[in-house]
This record gives structure tokens, sequence and C-alpha cells, in this order.
């Protein structure tokens, strides 16, 4: 499985002219078609939360609800309105802080971290803020379509 942050997601639902959404679109695309994308329910709202200033209400809970279905991967620990928030202990949250993450990586971090026997790799356009603090690589978008298909790198990819 790969966990898949937040951001990934925000730049496909509203930023189509960013430089990197091609990109960004493949890694998506590849990972609705493996089946082997996953999220947190932590980046789930952080994404409504991101979007929820140009959303209606109903479009914001349309969003949540149907959020796993439209990208094809798995909100851990799941994705219904009754879910429980991860709650670390403020230990683990100052044991990831001492690696110089910030709050919301630090919650992302110990997320991807409990699913961590079923995960391949981390991918994020920060991946440079998680590389060396999970224990599997992070890797950006490019950089783990790269490693998939094996093809050398190119400006437009």
């Amino acid at each position: 499985m790969i966990f898949v942050d937040s951001n990934l997601f925000v730049i496909d639902l509203r930023y189509s002219d960013d430089p990197d959404y091609p990109v960004n679109r493949r890694a998506l695309d590849r990972l609705a078609r493996d089946g082997r994308g996953m999220t947190s329910v932590l980046n789930v709202l952080e994404i409504c939360g991101i979007l929820s200033f140009n959303l209606s209400v109903v479009a914001l809970h349309a969003l949540y609800v149907h959020f796993a279905q439209r990208y094809r991967v798995t909100v851990v620990p799941g994705g219904g309105y009754d879910t429980r928030l991860p709650a670390p202990r403020v230990r683990d949250i100052l044991t990831k802080m001492e690696k110089r993450m910030a709050l919301k990586d630090a919650e992302i971090a110990l997320a991807a971290e409990q699913q961590a026997a079923s995960l391949s790799a981390f991918v994020s356009w920060n991946a440079k803020h998680f590389a060396g603090k999970l224990s599997v690589p992070a890797l950006t978008p490019r950089e783990w379509l790269r490693r998939r298909t094996g093809r050398p790198r190119r400006r437009d990819t």
C-alpha cells in the first residue's frame, strides 16, 4: 500500500493550473488503477478544511462521504461520520517534533506509521518533510512514478 498525503488531493481538486498537475494526476490515476492507495481520516479532514472556504455545506459533506470512492483509496481508520480521530499521545507527537516536524506533519506521520506493516511508501509533494522520519521511503509523486515505471525523468513528467 502507498500512503498518500493531502497535497496530492488538494492539487487535483483545486489547482489544475499547477505545473505539477499532470504528474499529480498520473500518480492518482495509477494508485486508483492499482487499488493500493491509502490515506488517513486526518488527511481527508485536512482537505475538507482547506476546501471548505469555497464549498457549500452539501458539497463539503459530499466530498467527505465520497472521498474514498472518488479516489479509490482506503481511508484509515475509516471514513464514516462516527469514525474516531486518532488520538496520539503527546509523547509520540513530541518525538516526531524532535525530528523537526510541524504538528500536522507529525500527526500524519503517526497515522502512516500505524499502517507501516502494510506500506511500501509515503507519497507527498512535501516528501522532504518526512524523509528519514518514517519507516518507509518518503517520495514525491514524480519519484514514486519513476520507481514504478523505471523510466528516466523527463521535464514534463
